[in-house]
């Protein structure tokens, strides 16, 4: 004894109209048939827009656990409050063998290098020492400048500063002091 069926397309509820005048309401799951869906970035959602207007979210960072993600002799995992997680690498655990072979042999080759260029630098100041030791011990001393009286056959120095005179076999000599 049905005189009319009619489904609002909007909602999806079956309407049943009775002879006698009454209706009854069948509702279906049709107004909450996602339409479109969104993601917010900053709070990690998904969004999604159901057919009636009202909007569901969906927390993405809850999906991830801490139990997801298993530590290892090299690489350890953390959540951070904010739910985001984060990879690092433990200190001491990367070994020659996870090295690509070329840079190892670069870095044992720098090493070297370096251990060369620091004995020579240290050689090269000590050297430096000793000429700048020469320098001053030089720049100290002033050659002496002789006068020859001849009338007298005496010789007198006239200048100089830290020179030493030695005679020997009737020969004069100077020297530094």
């Amino acid at each position: 004894m049905i005189t009319g069926i009619t489904i609002n397309q909007d909602n999806g509820d079956i309407t049943v109209t009775y002879y006698s005048g009454a209706t009854s309401v069948l509702h279906t799951l049709l107004a909450q048939v996602a339409i479109n869906f969104d993601y917010d970035q900053d709070t990690e959602r998904l969004i999604i827009y159901l057919k009636d207007g009202t909007q569901k979210y969906i927390d993405l960072s809850a999906l991830i656990t801490q139990f997801e993600f298993l530590d290892s002799d090299t690489i350890y995992w953390t959540i951070g409050s904010d739910g985001k997680v984060k990879a690092a690498i433990k200190k001491g655990s990367v070994t020659a063998e996870m090295l690509q072979p070329d840079y190892l042999a670069d870095i044992t080759v720098q090493a070297e290098t370096a251990t060369q260029q620091a004995t020579s630098a240290a050689a090269s100041a000590k050297q430096a020492k000793i000429d700048a030791d020469r320098a001053e011990t030089y720049a100290s001393i002033t050659e002496p400048k002789f006068y020859l009286d001849e009338t007298t056959m005496q010789l007198y120095m006239k200048d100089g500063v830290g020179v030493d005179f030695v005679v020997v076999d009737n020969v004069l000599y100077w020297k530094v002091a």
